[in-house]
Protein backbone atom coordinates (compact mmCIF):
# COMPACT_ATOMS: atom_id res chain seq x y z
CA UNK A 1 0.00 0.00 0.00
CA UNK A 2 0.97 3.45 -0.86
CA UNK A 3 1.88 5.83 1.79
CA UNK A 4 0.03 9.43 1.71
CA UNK A 5 0.73 12.42 3.24
CA UNK A 6 -1.68 11.78 5.76
CA UNK A 7 -0.19 8.82 7.49
CA UNK A 8 0.38 4.90 6.63
CA UNK A 9 -1.46 3.72 4.17
CA UNK A 10 -3.50 7.13 3.72
CA UNK A 11 -4.68 8.04 0.32
CA UNK A 12 -6.49 11.78 0.22
CA UNK A 13 -9.12 11.49 -2.97
CA UNK A 14 -9.52 14.82 -3.54
CA UNK A 15 -12.87 14.35 -4.55
CA UNK A 16 -14.25 13.47 -1.18
CA UNK A 17 -12.47 16.05 0.91
CA UNK A 18 -15.44 17.53 2.29
CA UNK A 19 -16.14 14.24 4.09
CA UNK A 20 -12.34 13.70 5.01
CA UNK A 21 -11.82 14.22 8.72
CA UNK A 22 -8.40 15.44 10.10
CA UNK A 23 -6.03 12.99 11.61
CA UNK A 24 -6.31 13.22 15.03
CA UNK A 25 -2.32 14.43 16.13
CA UNK A 26 -3.89 17.60 12.97
CA UNK A 27 -7.10 18.50 14.91
CA UNK A 28 -5.84 18.12 18.87
CA UNK A 29 -4.16 21.40 19.02
CA UNK A 30 -7.45 23.24 17.66
CA UNK A 31 -9.55 21.21 19.80
CA UNK A 32 -7.64 21.99 23.13
CA UNK A 33 -7.73 25.42 22.11
CA UNK A 34 -11.19 25.91 21.58
CA UNK A 35 -11.45 23.84 25.28
CA UNK A 36 -9.45 26.23 27.22
CA UNK A 37 -11.44 28.95 25.76
CA UNK A 38 -14.97 27.27 26.92
CA UNK A 39 -12.67 26.94 30.04
CA UNK A 40 -11.97 30.31 30.75
CA UNK A 41 -15.30 31.56 29.64
CA UNK A 42 -16.78 29.35 32.63
CA UNK A 43 -14.00 31.05 35.02
CA UNK A 44 -13.91 34.37 33.71
CA UNK A 45 -12.20 35.86 37.12
CA UNK A 46 -9.28 33.14 36.75
CA UNK A 47 -7.17 35.05 34.14
CA UNK A 48 -7.42 38.12 35.95
CA UNK A 49 -6.61 36.26 39.06
CA UNK A 50 -3.49 34.98 37.68
CA UNK A 51 -2.70 38.58 36.28
CA UNK A 52 -2.92 40.61 39.63
CA UNK A 53 -0.92 37.82 41.41
CA UNK A 54 2.15 38.03 38.98
CA UNK A 55 1.98 41.15 38.92
CA UNK A 56 1.77 41.79 42.60
CA UNK A 57 5.44 39.52 42.24
CA UNK A 58 6.40 42.11 40.41
CA UNK A 59 5.80 40.06 36.93
CA UNK A 60 5.05 42.83 33.46
CA UNK A 61 2.65 40.11 32.13
CA UNK A 62 1.69 39.71 28.57
CA UNK A 63 -1.29 37.72 27.36
CA UNK A 64 -0.97 35.60 23.61
CA UNK A 65 2.94 36.04 23.71
CA UNK A 66 4.49 35.07 20.43
CA UNK A 67 8.36 33.94 20.24
CA UNK A 68 10.16 32.58 17.43
CA UNK A 69 11.51 29.54 18.91
CA UNK A 70 15.49 28.42 17.90
CA UNK A 71 13.99 26.01 15.62
CA UNK A 72 12.05 28.78 14.09
CA UNK A 73 8.59 28.28 14.35
CA UNK A 74 6.44 30.91 16.28
CA UNK A 75 5.34 29.72 19.49
CA UNK A 76 2.09 31.37 21.47
CA UNK A 77 2.08 31.34 25.26
CA UNK A 78 -1.52 31.84 27.02
CA UNK A 79 0.73 34.24 29.05
CA UNK A 80 4.71 35.35 29.08
CA UNK A 81 5.52 37.47 32.75
CA UNK A 82 8.99 39.23 32.90
CA UNK A 83 10.80 40.28 35.46
CA UNK A 84 14.03 42.21 35.84
CA UNK A 85 15.22 42.65 39.46
CA UNK A 86 18.14 44.61 38.53
CA UNK A 87 20.63 41.63 38.56
CA UNK A 88 18.47 38.53 36.62
CA UNK A 89 15.90 38.71 34.62
CA UNK A 90 13.18 36.22 34.96
CA UNK A 91 10.85 35.37 32.12
CA UNK A 92 7.92 32.85 33.04
CA UNK A 93 5.60 30.76 30.72
CA UNK A 94 1.66 30.35 31.73
CA UNK A 95 -0.43 28.27 30.31
CA UNK A 96 -4.23 27.58 30.89
CA UNK A 97 -4.65 23.86 30.51
CA UNK A 98 -7.93 22.20 30.33
CA UNK A 99 -7.36 18.61 32.38
CA UNK A 100 -9.78 15.38 31.17
CA UNK A 101 -8.49 12.68 30.40
CA UNK A 102 -5.04 11.04 30.68
CA UNK A 103 -4.42 11.38 26.61
CA UNK A 104 -4.78 14.84 26.52
CA UNK A 105 -3.58 15.74 30.10
CA UNK A 106 0.17 14.07 29.04
CA UNK A 107 -0.30 15.44 25.37
CA UNK A 108 -0.69 19.07 27.06
CA UNK A 109 1.95 18.86 29.33
CA UNK A 110 4.45 17.75 26.59
CA UNK A 111 3.49 20.19 23.91
CA UNK A 112 3.63 22.99 26.58
CA UNK A 113 7.02 22.06 27.82
CA UNK A 114 8.73 21.74 23.94
CA UNK A 115 7.13 25.26 23.19
CA UNK A 116 9.17 26.68 26.08
CA UNK A 117 12.00 24.35 25.21
CA UNK A 118 12.15 25.96 22.04
CA UNK A 119 11.87 29.46 23.30
CA UNK A 120 14.61 28.52 25.74
CA UNK A 121 12.11 29.33 28.29
CA UNK A 122 13.29 27.28 31.51
CA UNK A 123 10.43 27.95 34.17
CA UNK A 124 6.85 26.99 33.50
CA UNK A 125 3.36 27.19 35.24
CA UNK A 126 0.56 25.36 33.75
CA UNK A 127 -2.85 26.50 35.52
CA UNK A 128 -5.20 23.24 35.23
CA UNK A 129 -8.91 23.71 34.92
CA UNK A 130 -10.32 20.69 36.48
CA UNK A 131 -7.24 19.39 38.39
CA UNK A 132 -5.35 17.28 36.93
CA UNK A 133 -4.67 13.70 37.49
CA UNK A 134 -2.15 12.59 39.56
CA UNK A 135 0.16 10.87 36.99
CA UNK A 136 -0.05 13.68 34.63
CA UNK A 137 1.16 15.74 37.39
CA UNK A 138 3.76 13.13 38.27
CA UNK A 139 4.63 13.71 34.30
CA UNK A 140 4.71 17.19 34.54
CA UNK A 141 7.24 17.32 37.52
CA UNK A 142 9.78 15.64 35.53
CA UNK A 143 9.22 17.93 32.43
CA UNK A 144 9.90 20.75 35.21
CA UNK A 145 6.69 22.36 34.60
CA UNK A 146 4.60 23.26 38.18
CA UNK A 147 1.55 22.53 37.90
CA UNK A 148 -1.20 24.72 39.58
CA UNK A 149 -5.18 24.44 40.31
CA UNK A 150 -7.97 26.93 40.09
CA UNK A 151 -8.09 26.52 44.14
CA UNK A 152 -4.28 26.97 44.52
CA UNK A 153 -4.71 30.14 42.20
CA UNK A 154 -7.28 31.01 44.50
CA UNK A 155 -5.20 30.81 47.87
CA UNK A 156 -2.17 32.83 45.85
CA UNK A 157 -4.52 35.20 45.25
CA UNK A 158 -5.75 35.24 48.65
CA UNK A 159 -9.45 34.55 47.77
CA UNK A 160 -9.81 31.36 50.28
Amino acid sequence: MEEGIWGMGDILDFSQLASYTLPEWLKGESEMQQGKVQQLESHPGLRVQIMEYLENQGYEVTEGARLRGKSGAEHTFDMLAQRDDGFTNYTLAVGIATGSDSETEVSTIFNFANKAYDVRIHDKVLIAIPEFSQEAKQLAQKQRVKVIDKEQIEVLSGLK
